[in-house]
């Protein structure tokens, strides 16, 4: 994905511009409901919360910053965050995690993204057991610090 190209459409969404979300949306939904079915664990609150994150994207575009993140980055952190609202409002427990999937707390965007990637995988397995369940729940859970403690 150009992220050039996804921050004009950004930029167009901030502005109203309706096309320009039909256009994100074909560019990234797939990405967006992947993020949302692994927090969710459920493919119709997935569903639900993509929908969810469309409407937050649509009515908080104007707030993306390209000095900050990458387009598909602040996206899939609204997308992670709508799934993680699904889940409490279900009221779902956490479920036991793979290491594996911490490889998506590193969107694959740009080439130089798999060296942050691998980075964090070799810091992540550094890790107890313990403390590496704890990264993996306030990342894909949401819990808070006094929530994990």
């Amino acid at each position: 994905m150009n992220q050039a190209h996804l921050s004009d459409l950004l930029a167009a969404v901030a502005k109203g511009d309706s096309a320009a979300l039909r256009q994100l949306y074909g560019l990234t939904s797939a990405k967006l409901f992947g993020v949302c079915l692994r927090v969710a664990q459920d493919r119709s609150g997935a569903e639900e919360a993509l929908q969810d994150a469309y409407v937050k994207i649509w009515r908080k575009a104007g707030y993306f910053d390209a000095a900050r993140a990458t387009p598909v980055a602040w996206m899939c952190a609204i997308a992670r965050n709508a799934a993680i609202d699904w889940r409490r409002a279900q009221g779902r427990v956490p479920e036991a995690t793979d290491d594996a999937i911490l490889a998506d707390m590193v969107p694959p965007e740009a080439p130089d993204d798999d060296d942050q990637r691998h980075s964090l995988l070799e810091c992540v397995a550094r890790l107890k057991q313990a403390e590496s369940r704890a990264v993996q729940l306030a990342f894909y859970e949401g819990l808070s610090h006094g929530e994990l403690a």
